[in-house]
């Protein structure tokens, strides 16, 4: 270890005792106990929940192709397409040094999980920052579609490999992309990137397309708690709430120039009463579809403590992005819902 710089630097700063052991109380995330590393705050680390009434085989093939590595990621599943959804507007607020430094920790986010398909609210191809990201997801073997009409970008990219762009139409706040597996080209999936507003109707996006992805920015209506005052979403099941049994939550951004002293960014969290403020901004929606598996966000309780520099750095947008598969040769959902049970969603 002495040879890693960044390690070495960081015990030098440290005190050392006579017998040349190193005091560790000064360590952030670690304290030492007996000769025992532990440490000092829990991590939480999100896992992938199986849905109901789903194969335990399929679950699993689903999962181990999204969480392989590059060189690891054998065939996708048959029958089976994942989905991320990220709404990334907060960031793209942000020019400062530390703007771009968060940048490349949302393009490792995204390329974390290797999905079928990316939507990316608030994205626009066409601006700097966002020409960055997009470009380096097409040299990963993305395909891509963006617009920004009004002010509101979105972009959806899909997996070259297996999908082929069939159309794609653009309101004043969304995209919609119908593309076809190559491995079932009697079907296609009607995908809907949209920062859901009340005032503008998409329901033309919608149509009447058999299979449906709706990754939507629910923010400007009150979050997801508020989807049934958006007419287009009306009768279509959330992947989280049908799956987690609830929506995944997420931190609020305070504006800009109201953060701690001590924090070098320009977006930091709400806080009241010594607890940061959560919401629900975000959700995917479905239809004829079966949900396989989606992907736990936080306890409550995780994210109300987490202190203000580890929300910038761990969760740069603001945002969790919200990944999940489907069976789309199944479209017998039953829409069982349960009660949230955060013992299968994180890990401790």
């Amino acid at each position: 270890l002495q040879g890693l710089g960044r390690i070495q630097s960081a015990l030098t700063k440290l005190q050392s005792r006579p017998d040349g052991m190193v005091e560790l109380r000064d360590l952030k995330h670690l304290s030492c106990d007996d000769g025992q590393f532990h440490l000092r705050t829990k991590l939480e680390v999100r896992n992938f929940v199986h849905a109901e009434n789903v194969s335990k085989d399929v679950a699993g093939a689903a999962v181990r192709y999204l969480t392989a590595s590059r060189e690891q990621q054998q065939e996708a599943p048959k029958g089976v397409v994942n989905v991320m959804s990220y709404a990334v507007a907060e960031m793209m607020t942000d020019q400062s040094p530390a703007g771009q430094q968060r940048l490349a920790k949302v393009k490792r986010q995204i390329l974390v999980y290797r999905t079928d398909l990316i939507c990316l609210q608030g994205l626009d191809a066409n601006e700097k920052i966002g020409a960055n990201l997009a470009t380096s997801l097409v040299e990963e073997g993305y395909g891509l579609a963006s617009s920004k009409v009004t002010g509101e970008a979105n972009c959806i990219l899909w997996d070259r490999r297996r999908w082929d762009r069939v159309r794609e139409d653009v309101t004043c706040d969304a995209l919609a992309v119908e593309l076809k597996p190559y491995e079932d080209p009697e079907t296609s999936i009607r995908v809907v990137c949209w920062r859901a507003n009340v005032h503008n109707d998409s329901s033309r996006l919608f149509g009447a397309h058999e299979k449906v992805l709706v990754c939507t920015d629910l923010s400007s209506v009150g979050g997801a708690e508020a989807a049934g005052i958006v007419d287009e979403l009306v009768g279509l099941p959330s992947v989280a709430e049908e799956v987690l049994g609830e929506e995944v939550a997420a931190h609020i951004p305070a504006p800009p120039g109201l953060s701690l002293d001590d924090c070098d960014c320009e977006l930091a969290p709400v806080r009241s009463q010594g607890l940061n403020r959560l919401r629900h901004p975000d959700a995917v929606f479905f239809l004829n579809m079966t949900p396989v598996t989606a992907l736990s966000g936080h306890t409550a309780e995780y994210l109300e403590k987490m202190p203000q520099e580890d929300v910038v750095q761990q969760f740069p947008c603001f945002r969790l992005p919200i990944v999940a598969a489907f069976d789309w040769q199944n479209s017998d959902w039953a829409g069982a819902k349960r009660a949230p049970s955060h013992a299968d969603h994180v890990r401790l």
